[in-house]
């Protein structure tokens, strides 16, 4: 293993995983020609979104907790 990742933080990892679900889901909100700064639509646009990270398969927010999520304001 290279020296440089012994001493990463995990974390970044995490973050690099976190970007790239954002990217997805910006992609998507553009492609359908809605306004990519409604974060409210970008989340949307992420449920369901499936994809392999660097740490592992990522399944992001179900509908049903983002609506209960989102009832609570």
């Amino acid at each position: 293993m290279c020296l440089c990742l012994q001493s990463t933080s995990p974390l970044v990892f995490y973050l690099h995983d976190a970007v790239y679900l954002y990217t997805r889901a910006l992609n998507k909100t553009i492609a359908d020609g809605a306004d990519y700064r409604n974060g409210t639509l970008l989340v949307r646009n992420s449920i369901g979104q499936q994809f392999t990270g660097i740490m592992r398969k990522i399944i992001p927010l179900r509908l049903r907790v983002y609506e209960k999520f989102e009832n609570r304001s």
